[in-house]
């Protein structure tokens, strides 16, 4: 160690290392926060200690705590694991400490070093047994040498530390770096004395070895270390957001979302803010913010709460897209004309990925572009030249600014010269017009640049992605996405890597929708290592297109319920887009959370993340996570019991580029046999097209194997419908299609339940329908097949085990707040003699509108749509007579006397919305 580091420490550590030499025992407990140094220390005192003819034992529990009781020192002793029988757990620790003390003795022939890092993780076991092992080999010349993070500031290693230092025990602590020691750490890794700025920059760290460490060894990976370089104003390295990632993905969710919200505000805020834009209270708030202190990322302040290192928190808000940001700061209305998030101390804090000069970042506001469009020429200005108007344009993409974006390109092309080269215009426009969700339009500008000869390779390479995307999307398109990427494959170094990683991409998708799901995911698992491999964000051409392959990777994974994979695979997609400052996919990575929450049941996150995605794709302008989002949204409002908003969420979709899609097709058919009955439903799953291999079945069913694999959950829904509609050659059609989705891919639980459900319904086999709730992780579709083996098993005689069945699955149903399949499963109970109360008291005013229940208001919307009381008795499952007893109430809160004065009062207010929901909809 040397003296500008940690001078005082290697001190005690010596004095350790002599006092075990001469036959004594001796204790050195060493705090610190993360990365201030702890594991380097106690590296160098393990090799120091060596060097000196000391043998050394050495363990740690690791982030994620000890396996096993007392794991750490088992492995230090290199000793086998043996579980103790059944007992007293007294005499297991008993037998416990006595192997482990006969290990020791074994080895402390002669002075011994004992180092342990990482308490802060240790079990309880191991801790008591530690304390116990210093008192019964006191005698022996053994060193101890322990560590603990001070970010954990309770604890049993806290107290454990507390004891052994009373009991005589030496300890130091790793506080922060001196302004002179970093400066003296920096000159012996440059060589040199620091440039003012960078030493500032470095300032951000708060004394962190490890962040000073990484900034340095950041910048010389990126060639930013050279005499005479100048940082760009706000720049951090790569490898240095590696580090804070680290930090930052392990928390919960929940301390996630504390950490990147706060982040936008600056290093300090008030509990009080967090509150506010969390939409919590202070008591839900506490334990967010001690696993933020455990982690070391918050502290504690007289004044509130603070970030303990300005540096990360600067690339956490980075992190956070800038719409969303600008939002927050807007919802405590403290937003300025430079924002927290972009206004650091002193020098840095744009994103590593710097627009070009002419071009402003989230730091300022937009430059005035309309000088540079169409009618201006460029004239001699080198900012005006071809190369500075591409990087223009490509920035633009980068910041979600797309419309002004294809004004430049349009203006560029209209100031070019015919005979000019304007293949990397037109390919900038292909990448814009795929984005905007024109697919058609954006395959024939790709088509149009790949026909000029002698292209540019990183111009081809681009052209080939929208193409290849653009076939992916397309399924009708003549040339198949697959044939594409089977050319680029084969195609050896004809193709750069980007492309490679997209030909992945698209087979994985091509993959999937055919059934073939291990292999889909093994070319997205390919894609996603490849593009591993590349260079790093900085030097990356493509900047657009490299989140595909984790965005897809989630995409699959979400279908068949690995939610905590896809999740993780999201928050890589969401750091990368923040660190390298990309916006365009921003909002299908919030589509896909709101389809992940939308998957684990929790309506609520789902809407809230759905209608982020579509806040984003608005501001944004790319449709396509829109009608995800829209899908989403659909799903729980069809759940709820809230038809017309389902309706207009799909009509929403209708026309877009999910248009014809399995999955948009699958819901459009599901609000049909809501509103209109099974054979409107059957009636558009039946006039799609037969594909491949349906052609024989009685009665086709469209891209019948694309939309269950999508969508597993669908196949129970189908046969269920065909079976209403009359129509049992459907139905078999389907259950041979789910089970041979499922023969295929034994390995995915999701379709061998989706095949034991669509079976069960067939056959009224109550033993294949148990299975399907046993083995599904989707909690909806196991609600859904324990309520349908509730009727089988009334189809059965079987009615005390039916009843039972469906009470389980209004369960489950309620806990999820699916109000609409609660209010069908309460009718069958009713009609086996079981009732269940299931009204709720709010207090209302005596009239008015708000003066109505929710089911009040449900039936005064129908009305209004112009449905009759029957047709509203059978969507809301109730008998004719309570329709007209709940309208006989609003009739009296709402002090009028008719339908057709309820109809004129509910669209005077404006609650009835366009859509084809119904007549006042239409």
């Amino acid at each position: 160690m040397r003296m500008w580091e940690r001078d005082r420490e290697w001190h005690c550590v010596e004095s350790l290392l002599r006092t075990i030499e001469g036959g004594a025992a001796g204790t050195l407990l060493v705090d610190g926060e993360p990365g201030a140094g702890r594991t380097r220390l106690l590296t160098e005192a393990a090799r120091a200690a060596g060097e000196r003819h000391i043998s050394v034992l050495q363990g740690g529990p690791g982030e994620l705590g000890e396996l096993i009781p007392c794991g750490m020192l088992y492995q230090a002793l290199d000793l086998r694991f043996e579980p103790a029988a059944c007992g007293d757990p007294g005499d297991s620790r008993a037998r416990t400490l006595e192997r482990l003390r006969s290990g020791l003795e074994e080895r402390a022939t002669g002075p011994v070093l004992v180092v342990l890092d990482d308490l802060h993780w240790a079990d309880p076991m191991t801790l008591m047994v530690l304390r116990a092992l210093h008192h019964v080999l006191a005698s022996r010349p053994i060193g101890w040498l322990l560590s603990r993070s001070t970010a954990v500031e309770q604890g049993q290693a806290a107290f454990l530390f507390d004891l052994l230092e009373r009991e005589g025990a030496a300890r130091v602590e790793l506080t922060p770096l001196s302004p002179e020691a970093v400066a003296g750490l920096m000159t012996e890794t440059l060589g040199a004395p620091p440039e003012p700025a960078l030493l500032a920059l470095a300032g951000g760290a708060g004394g962190n070895p490890l962040l000073i460490s990484e900034l340095l060894a950041g910048l010389r990976d990126e060639g930013r270390l050279g005499a005479g370089t100048v940082l760009p104003h706000g720049y951090v390295p790569h490898r240095l957001r590696m580090v804070v990632r680290h930090w930052i993905d392990p928390l919960s969710a929940g301390a996630r979302n504390l950490v990147e919200t706060v982040a936008v505000l600056g290093r300090s805020f008030s509990p009080e803010q967090a509150v506010s834009l969390l939409g919590t209270t202070p008591a839900a708030l506490l334990p967010l913010v001690e696993e933020c202190m455990a982690a070391g990322i918050l502290a504690a302040t007289p004044q509130g709460l603070t970030f303990r290192h300005e540096l990360v928190r600067f690339v956490v808000a980075t992190r956070v897209p800038l719409p969303v940001r600008h939002a927050l700061l807007d919802q405590l209305g403290v937003r300025t004309h430079a924002e927290p998030a972009s206004r650091p101390p002193d020098v840095y804090l744009e994103p590593a990925s710097r627009p070009p000069d002419g071009y402003a970042g989230p730091t300022s506001q937009p430059p005035d572009i309309s000088r540079l469009g169409s009618g201006h020429s460029p004239g001699p200005d080198p900012r005006h030249s071809p190369g500075h108007l591409v990087a223009l344009i490509d920035t633009a993409i980068a910041w979600g600014r797309l419309q002004e974006a294809e004004q430049l390109v349009n203006g560029g092309l209209a100031d070019r010269d015919p005979a000019d080269d304007t293949a990397e215009l037109r390919c900038l426009l292909s990448d814009i017009m795929y984005l905007t969700g024109r697919i058609e339009d954006a395959l024939r500008q790709a088509e149009t640049v790949l026909a000029v000869p002698d292209l540019p390779g990183h111009v081809r390479d681009r052209a080939v992605l929208v193409r290849l995307y653009a076939l992916t999307r397309l399924r009708d398109s003549g040339t198949s996405a697959r044939e594409y990427a089977c050319e680029i494959l084969d195609g050896g170094t004809r193709y750069g890597p980007s492309a490679q990683v997209a030909a992945l991409v698209a087979l994985a998708v091509t993959e999937w929708e055919e059934g073939r799901l291990s292999e889909a995911l093994a070319f997205a698992e390919d894609a996603r290592r490849l593009a591993g491999t590349d260079e790093p964000p900085a030097h990356r051409y493509d900047p657009v297109h490299r989140y595909d392959q984790l965005l897809v990777s989630a995409a699959l994974l979400i279908d068949i319920h690995r939610l905590d994979e896809a999740r993780a695979i999201l928050r890589e997609a969401r750091a990368d887009m923040s660190a390298d400052g990309q916006l365009p996919w921003t909002a299908d990575a919030s589509a896909l959370e709101a389809r992940a929450e939308l998957a684990a049941g929790r309506f609520a996150d789902a809407v809230t993340e759905a209608e982020r995605a579509l806040d984003l794709a608005t501001g944004l302008g790319t449709p396509l996570p829109a009608m995800v989002a829209n899908a989403v949204l659909a799903t729980v409002a069809l759940r709820r019991g809230d038809l017309r908003a389902a309706s207009r969420y799909v009509a929403e979709g209708a026309g877009g580029p999910l248009d014809g899609h399995p999955r948009h097709t699958l819901l459009t058919a599901q609000v049909a046999e809501v509103r209109d009955g099974p054979l409107s439903a059957m009636t558009l799953l039946t006039a799609l097209p037969a594909p491949l291999g349906l052609a024989d079945f009685p009665a086709p069913l469209g891209r019948l194997r694309s939309m269950l694999a999508v969508e597993p959950t669908a196949g129970a829904w189908m046969v269920r419908v065909a079976l209403a509609a009359d129509d049992r050659p459907a139905a078999e059609a389907v259950v041979a299609i789910v089970e041979a989705l499922s023969k295929g891919n034994p390995e995915f639980a999701a379709l061998v339940a989706s095949a034991a459900h669509a079976r069960g319904l067939l056959d009224g086999d109550c033993d294949a329908l148990a299975r399907a709730a046993e083995r599904t992780d989707d909690t909806w579709a196991r609600a859904s097949a324990v309520e349908d083996l509730g009727m089988a098993l009334v189809a059965a005689g079987r009615h005390e085990e039916a009843a039972g069945s469906l009470d389980r699955a209004l369960e489950i149903y309620q806990d999820l707040g699916s109000v609409r399949d609660s209010a069908r499963v309460r009718k069958r109970l009713r009609g086996m003699g079981v009732r269940h109360r299931h009204w709720s008291y709010a207090e209302r005013p005596v009239s008015g509108w708000d003066s109505l229940t929710e089911t009040e208001r449900n039936i005064s919307l129908l009305v209004a749509d112009g449905w009759t009381n029957r047709r509203i008795a059978e969507q809301t499952f109730i008998s004719v007579h309570t329709v007209a007893f709940h309208l006989r109430h609003v009739y009296r809160k709402l002090q009028i006397n008719s339908r057709i004065e309820l109809v004129r009062l509910v669209v005077s207010q404006g609650r009835v919305e366009s859509g084809p929901s119904g007549v006042a909809g239409a």
